[in-house]
């Protein structure tokens, strides 16, 4: 124990408490100088004492206890060898021994139990914990190995009852509140406020649950209960998610132990008396209801944060939720703010009861920031259980509002102040002017220009480092950021309307659409089907927010009548694909969702031929984390596989279709056992059947998130898919294939196609396995080669390039190359040697305009022609070391 300081003793509060730990704190060391003293003379005296006390008591302790001694015998030696033992003379032997402190010598006596017939510990004594002083006889005890509060726990809980309470002033007054109730009878310190707060446990409040905290809104201290409610959530986020820690436990304590400090002091007459109460039996120090201040309970707050608090304290989950409908049902954007944030950080740390609370609460206020943030969480969350709350969140909105959810998630996009030109500009210092706009590919961006109106591009040095310093500029960043965020949600909602088959009004068109100046900018650019009531359609564009025909030419406006549907090329003929793609390029629109240029996939007689399933792209070798990530963007429900899961049992990769009462999947097996060895997660996976199932809706979906939907067992033959819902599907597999296959493919061990995948070749590594580019070109690649075929003959390299119909050669200075127009691999002609060229993301894109931005393969074929055609100008050592010796019979 510390020494007595004056100054420390000054500093303290609650002289009671320091003087009677400044007493436990002699009786303390006094034991210790005594063990130690013993221990230097006899070293093996308190370990030759519990071996006697084994042999001679510990059957019969066994017996009496009801315990077999064979089982128990070494855990009783350990741990439940009695104070008593190390003072009898049959266990510690004949002396002279050194004088124990005398209130040892009590504490040991006190510890015999009357109704046993050997030594037993009472559970109530401190001294159940003797090895904490002497974790080994034979070894001084260290100073600090005591457990009874000291004058150093004392300093701590005065600093942390000065500091939590500003810092987490509702679950102080919380804990605090709590203790008092355990502790006390109910007094005039009686806080009546967390009785109201006090809510059923469960996901989504009842009608009466909500009724009640209406009621309490509108009570006199209404906004007081409101007020506590936020306090406590805002303290559940500071302590990132944890109720009570140490220095919250030993900040609501420190009073009630003062307090009993003085009645214990003045009951017994004594401070020693009372310091020897304190360490034979902490349960009459401080009077309990409940277990809370058992010596392990206590010990958390009274120690360190070895321990962690007792459970059941308080029942947080209870307080959680009338805290979260409580401000939900105020509902005011302070309120909703909060919300968010909650759900935001809950998400980072995948915290899945609180989360799931938090995003229901969220739900419940209707709010349209609540709606959004609901959005940008669905657009993150991977987990499958968060993910069935936001969309039940967004129910609990879309009912509040009385339409669907489509609907709501429309209404709700923000505007970020943007005009019919989707700009907006904020006047900055020194007359510059930040404007906030969309760029071609639908991200936003921030552009400043000089007073002149000269856009600085890039920024000069001098004028970037004074941005730094400006709010309004870094702000307007930020909102660009969230704009990029928001497209993206905008355009995968309206890119599945061919899935979710929706259809609008020409009211909500021109209001959700035509009049928002963030979702005009898609509807500007995307192709339009006007369906009259008597069915006659037209395909129409809105550039400029006026109607234009397929050739150009300004056609009739929206009648009121009609019904607008995004336009699909699959049962357009060509001639009209033609004529939207010479539009297009005539006036250089490049279109965020691909229509005129859009993939289209149509079943073929080898899929009838193995229907319900197709082998489309069975076989095909996939980057595992690369088509999780594409999945998961795309709203397919993917998982990771890995060496604990076998890659032949669980959920296949799939999206459920419930407008065409569909369920898409198709199923993967993992690869490259080695790898997966040592990483845990298979690094490639390999693709089997694609098939469809059935789905039965008892609710509706487009109100109720898809919580009735049912998965059926039966698989849906392949003729009966309706061909968009067919197409879509397979180009989102096309692109998963695309993009993360590595270019290879397998076989089956029989060679039998559609046999079950736990079938396929199991192999160490890839090594064995062999690239095919003779492969016909469909799908996305097929879309690659009509774009290429337009492009190549206006390039300035037309004369050295040719295409095929997989490759384009490249004739360049020094070697001929041909480039795999599917995978964008380059081979040396004529021995077909593999190059390796590796793009440079530093690099800008190249200037070609393209109809479209989302084929990355598209560019990197289009920059590798040109660097290729001119070979002798390359200076990388990489690409050169893979090139044969050049000889003046190749120049050409």
């Amino acid at each position: 124990m510390q020494q007595r300081d004056p100054v420390l003793v000054a500093s303290l509060p609650g002289g009671a408490l320091y003087r009677l730990l400044s007493k436990v704190g002699d009786m303390e060391q006094s034991f210790m100088d005594w063990h130690a003293r013993m221990c230097a003379r006899w070293p093996t005296a308190f370990e030759n004492a519990r071996r006697r006390w084994a042999k001679l008591y510990a059957r019969r302790m066994c017996d009496y206890k009801g315990y077999t001694f064979r089982k128990d015998a070494n855990h009783y030696l350990d741990d439940k060898v009695p104070l008593a033992a190390y003072f009898r003379t049959e266990t510690i032997g004949p002396g002279p021994y050194l004088p124990a402190p005398i209130w040892l010598n009590r504490l040991a006596r006190e510890t015999l139990d009357p109704a046993a017939p050997i030594p037993m510990t009472k559970r109530s004594s401190y001294w159940t914990r003797f090895r904490t002083f002497c974790p080994d006889p034979n070894r001084s005890t260290p100073a600090e190995a005591h457990c009874i509060m000291d004058r150093a726990w004392l300093a701590q809980a005065r600093t942390d009852y000065l500091r939590i309470p500003l810092e987490r002033p509702g679950t102080f007054r919380l804990v605090r509140q709590h203790i008092i109730r355990l502790t006390l009878h109910p007094s005039k310190a009686d806080d009546p406020v967390f009785d109201r707060l006090v809510t059923p446990d469960s996901i989504t409040p009842s009608t009466r649950t909500l009724r009640d905290r209406a009621a309490i809104l509108a009570a006199s201290d209404g906004q007081d209960v409101l007020n506590l409610a936020r306090a406590i959530l805002r303290d559940f986020d500071t302590a990132q998610g944890r109720w009570i820690d140490g220095p919250l436990y030993r900040a609501a304590i420190l009073p009630i132990l003062v307090m009993h400090a003085n009645n214990r002091i003045k009951a017994t007459g004594s401070v020693r008396e009372a310091a020897y109460e304190l360490i034979a039996r902490p349960e009459s120090f401080i009077p309990e209801k409940e277990t809370l201040w058992r010596m392990d309970t206590a010990e958390f707050g009274l120690r360190d944060l070895r321990k962690r608090p007792p459970l059941t304290l308080i029942n947080f989950n209870r307080i959680l939720c009338g805290c979260l409908w409580l401000v939900a049902v105020s509902g005011t954007p302070e309120d909703v703010q909060l919300l968010s944030t909650l759900a935001k950080n809950f998400q980072r740390d995948d915290r899945i009861f609180e989360f799931n609370r938090i995003i229901r609460a969220l739900g419940l206020t209707a709010d349209r920031d609540a709606i959004n943030e609901q959005i940008a969480l669905r657009q993150k969350t991977r987990h499958s259980l968060m993910l069935g709350q936001i969309n039940a969140a967004l129910a609990d909105s879309a009912r509040k509002s009385g339409i669907s959810i489509t609907e709501l998630e429309e209404r709700s996009a923000y505007t970020h102040g943007l005009d019919s030109h989707h700009e907006r500009a904020v006047p900055l210092p020194n007359g510059l002017t930040a404007t906030l706009s969309l760029k071609p590919n639908g991200s936003g961006t921030v552009t400043l220009f000089s007073a002149d109106g000269t856009e600085l591009r890039p920024v000069p040095p001098a004028i970037r480092t004074e941005l730094k310093t400006i709010r309004a500029y870094e702000k307007l960043r930020e909102e660009a950021r969230a704009l990029t965020k928001e497209m993206q949600a905008h355009r995968l909602r309206l890119e599945r309307s061919w899935i979710t088959q929706e259809r609008w009004t020409a009211e909500r068109f021109r209001t959700n659409y035509l009049a928002h100046p963030v979702l005009s900018w898609l509807a500007h650019r995307q192709i339009w089907t006007l369906t009259a009531p008597d069915g006659t359609q037209r395909t129409i564009l809105f550039p400029n927010g006026t109607p234009v025909a397929p050739d150009g030419t300004s056609t009739a406006p929206l009648r009121d009548d009609e019904t607008i549907t995004l336009w699909h090329p699959l049962d357009a003929d060509m001639a009209l694909v033609n004529q939207w793609r010479d539009m297009l390029e005539t006036i250089a629109l490049i279109q965020p969702i691909r229509q005129a240029w859009r993939e289209t996939y149509v079943l073929t007689d080898a899929e009838r031929a193995t229907s319900p399933a197709s082998l489309r792209y069975a076989k095909q070798v996939l980057r595992q984390a690369q088509s999780v990530e594409l999945g998961r963007q795309r709203g397919w429900r993917v998982r990771t596989l890995s060496m604990h899961m076998p890659s032949s049992e669980g959920d296949p990769t799939s999206l459920t279709i419930p407008s065409a009462g569909l369920h898409a999947e198709i199923w993967t097996a993992g690869v490259d056992g080695q790898a997966a060895f040592h990483h845990g997660t298979f690094p490639h996976i390999l693709t089997d059947r694609v098939q469809f199932r059935t789905v039965t809706d008892k609710g509706s979906w487009r109100h109720d998130g898809g919580k009735k939907l049912t998965i059926g067992k039966e698989t849906v033959p392949l003729e009966d898919v309706p061909p968009l819902i067919f197409s879509e599907v397979m180009r989102d597999l096309d692109l998963f294939v695309s993009v993360a296959s590595i270019g290879l493919e397998v076989t089956y061990l029989d060679g039998a196609e559609g046999r079950s995948i736990g079938e396929w070749r199991r192999l160490s590594d890839l090594a064995m396995w062999k690239q095919d580019e003779t492969t016909s070109l469909n799908g996305r690649a097929r879309i690659r080669y009509e774009t290429l075929e337009r492009l190549l003959p206006r390039l300035t390299i037309a004369d050295r390039l040719e295409l095929t119909d997989t490759h384009v050669l490249v004739r360049g200075v020094l070697h001929s190359y041909r480039i795999h127009i599917g995978t964008g691999n380059i081979f040396l002609d004529p021995d077909r040697r593999y190059i390796c060229i590796v793009p440079d993301a530093r690099k800008k894109k190249s200037g070609i305009a393209l109809p479209f931005d989302d084929d990355q393969t598209l560019s990197v074929i289009l920059s590798k022609l040109f660097l290729l055609a001119a070979d002798d100008k390359i200076t990388d050592p990489v690409i050169l070391s893979q090139f044969p010796a050049s000889t003046p019979e190749n120049v050409s």
